[in-house]
């Protein structure tokens, strides 16, 4: 199923045109269905990328109908939700939110539904993978692959149905607003999305490979889970006296303690005893501009309740004493 096809056939049950620009196929939507658009590329691999940013007037149903075997979907939600269900099994409806992704494949020739609502602004990756085709350029790179993810690939004839649903991670949310920020078009926009479909791919399968291991053990932090490690940020700076350890911020903010330590390399590119020592000194510097404590005071307030190491470790980061910082700052 190509790209073009699924661009045209939307285009026809919308009643509108579509374009084509080195083999990228783009929908505007008509002013009496919604706004935003859909557009994509296919790739020799085997690879389709979809891109929704929609805004429909009325809730609406797309019906994704082929007289052969339909393709892998890896769907990802940056924005809004929508429904899903196999054409057969119209009572399993999936709920897709935000910064959800959804590994779905349906069974022989079965179609797919998709349900998108009113007022609700979609936007929405989606990557398609022929896998017969896929499978055929790729053989040997998938070789080493093992589990539930190794077979799907490998049902080329789609014996089984599959769904998977998790949180997107920290790096594929990265991705994708890269994709969005990209300007340039023509041929360079082609290339840039077709090497982005492998880095998400890439991507995906550490993640659902992350997924498969105890809960305790997961690493990958999930978009959905920035929140907590800004909520790690503000109770360091807020307990920085009573020195705050790994394992207790962990706690505090509900996640294991190799996602806390994996969100702050990601967004801070630090470690988390680095990030409470920085902090510790950062408040300091603070302290001794802005207040009358004395380094004694000081060095108490931040946790640090020997003097001299507190004036060792100052002197190491600023190359000044905290006293003679104290002067300087003063005069």
């Amino acid at each position: 199923m190509s790209v073009s096809n699924v661009i045209s056939d939307m285009a026809k049950a919308l009643n509108t045109e579509f374009k084509e620009n080195c083999e990228e196929y783009t929908l505007h939507l008509p002013a009496e269905v919604g706004s935003g658009y859909v557009t994509g590329i296919d790739s020799e691999s085997g690879m389709t990328v979809l891109l929704y940013d929609c805004t429909f007037k009325e809730d609406i149903q797309i019906y994704f109908n082929i007289e052969e075997v339909h393709p892998l979907k890896f769907i990802y939600i940056l924005e809004g939700d929508l429904e899903h269900f196999f054409e057969n099994k119209p009572e399993e409806v999936h709920n897709i939110e935000a910064y959800q992704s959804a590994i779905i494949a349906s069974k022989v020739k079965n179609g797919h539904v998709l349900t998108f609502k009113a007022g609700n602004r979609i936007r929405i990756h989606s990557l398609e993978i022929n896998r017969k085709t896929f499978m055929g350029k790729m053989e040997c790179d998938f070789k080493k692959m093992k589990g539930s993810l190794k077979s799907l690939f490998e049902d080329t004839e789609a014996q089984n149905h599959f769904y998977f649903i998790d949180h997107f991670s920290l790096e594929l949310a990265d991705l994708f607003k890269k994709m969005y920020e990209f300007k340039e078009i023509d041929y360079l926009r082609k290339i840039y999305l077709e090497g982005m479909a492998y880095q998400i791919l890439i991507k995906e399968i550490l993640l659902y490979r992350d997924h498969q291991e105890d809960e305790d053990n997961r690493k990958l932090l999930r978009a959905s889970e920035v929140e907590q490690i800004k909520k790690a940020v503000n109770y360091i700076e807020e307990n920085i006296t009573e020195t705050p350890g790994v394992e207790e911020v962990a706690i505090e903010v509900g996640l294991n303690m190799n996602k806390l330590q994996y969100g702050f390399k990601m967004l801070y590119d630090t470690t988390v005893n680095k990030f409470v020592h920085k902090t510790r000194l950062d408040i300091a510097r603070k302290l001794l501009i802005h207040t009358d404590y004395n380094v004694s005071e000081v060095a108490n307030r931040v946790g640090l309740f020997n003097k001299s190491y507190f004036s060792k470790v100052f002197k190491e980061s600023y190359h000044i004493t905290p006293s003679e910082f104290k002067q300087k700052n003063k005069s």
